[in-house]
């Protein structure tokens, strides 16, 4: 998953250093056993040249190999409470079957669970009508699924051009929409809802604490996820800090640094200066 975030009052920087191992591999010479009979099954088993592999009949839908496909299993949506089972000496037995309402909207700081009859949130109408206003075409969104995620199913939603950024729990596509697609996206037979986030669950609770201890007036320094990149042609590089090599406490040489900090300088950027946010920097990983 991408995060796309910016930095604002920063007290530091961090900088992460991601180091890759190389993974060695030891070739083992099989051992060598003595050739045994050759058994040749019966041609009742064995299918002819280019004839499918027979299937077999399950408790849920039919499990062959076809379609490059090694299985078709339930079409349900997988629900949040886990099945328990227990292993035993003649196999597992469920103890408890997997339960809960799978149709909500999971952050950190709440759940959204929409209502049975809406398809469409309201909130997300008003959204589109303000990108509208805006200039802009396209809002952000989550599609819920009432069916398992397929990639014909995510096919169907880019047909109608609508970009998929990545999943997001319970069982949800995090997405930019097109405005004039909102509808016909509603309607898909595996979309349970198309909606966006309230306030409350855009605010971490650990946050959200600090708000309350926090004095009127206080700038705090916090982090600001957004949906997609922000970087822009307008985007600043500066670069930060400095290193210099030491021997028995003398200072010898600089070092030029490699660490930068970015500014984005595209309109999301823009959007949360408007709001009065001071931006220290801006994090695409």
């Amino acid at each position: 998953m991408r995060t796309h975030a910016f930095g604002l009052a920063l007290a530091s920087v961090s900088f992460i250093t991601t180091v890759q191992a190389q993974e060695t591999r030891h070739a083992v010479e099989p051992a060598r056993a003595t050739p045994g009979p050759v058994v040749t099954p019966p041609d009742t088993l064995r299918p002819s040249p280019g004839a499918p592999l027979p299937a077999l009949e399950s408790k849920n839908k039919l499990i062959g190999v076809g379609e490059g496909r090694l299985a078709e299993l339930d079409d349900a949506v997988p629900l949040p409470g886990r099945a328990v089972t227990k292993t035993g000496p003649d196999g597992d037995t469920v103890v408890s079957a997997a339960e809960g309402d799978p149709y909500f909207l999971n952050f950190a700081g709440a759940a959204l669970y929409p209502p049975v009859n809406e398809h469409v949130d309201p909130a997300l109408v008003r959204a589109a009508s303000d990108a509208l206003a805006a200039g802009r075409n396209e809002t952000y969104a989550f599609v819920m699924f009432s069916k398992r995620m397929t990639p014909a199913r995510v096919a169907a939603l880019e047909a109608l051009g609508i970009q998929t950024l990545s999943f997001h729990p319970h069982y949800c596509l995090k997405v930019k929409i097109p405005v004039l697609s909102i509808d016909a996206c509603s309607v898909l037979d595996f979309v349970r809802w198309v909606g966006v986030s309230t306030a409350q669950q855009k605010v971490h609770p650990v946050l959200a604490a600090q708000f309350a201890q926090n004095s009127a007036g206080v700038p705090l320094d916090v982090w600001i996820d957004v949906f997609e990149s922000d970087l822009s042609a307008a985007a600043r590089r500066e670069v930060v800090g400095s290193s210099a090599l030491w021997n028995a406490g003398v200072a010898g040489a600089t070092l030029p640094s490699t660490a930068v900090r970015i500014q984005s300088g595209g309109w999301q950027e823009q959007a949360l200066k408007q709001l009065g946010v001071e931006i220290v920097e801006y994090v695409d990983s």
